[in-house]
């Protein structure tokens, strides 16, 4: 993986580029990784990455089966909430969008 983004988390960081299978970007992928150290302080080879498209499946998988705490979803919702334009994503399905 190329990281573009990084941020501390916990003892390991989480990271944001294009993926291992695409390192160029030329697919236009990216992947986000857990990347921990391993015994020499390197990021580990089993360090999981998994594509961002899968995300949202994943997250609907752990929360239709209470994988994650309420206020971890309350802090996922928060995050969504912040990061959405309402105005294009109204919150009532198949209302239209307007640009006022």
């Amino acid at each position: 993986m190329r990281p573009l983004h990084t941020e501390p988390f916990e003892d390991a960081e989480l990271q944001l580029g294009w993926p291992t299978w695409d390192e160029s970007g030329e697919q236009g992928r990216m992947s986000v990784k857990y990347a921990y150290p391993d015994s020499r302080g390197h990021t580990s080879r089993g360090a999981p990455e998994v594509p961002v498209e899968y995300l949202v499946p994943m997250l609907r998988l752990a929360i239709r089966h209470g994988a994650l705490r309420p206020e971890d979803t309350a802090e996922l919702l928060r995050a969504v909430a912040d990061a959405v334009d309402v105005r294009r994503f109204p919150r009532t399905r198949g209302a239209v969008a307007t640009d006022n």
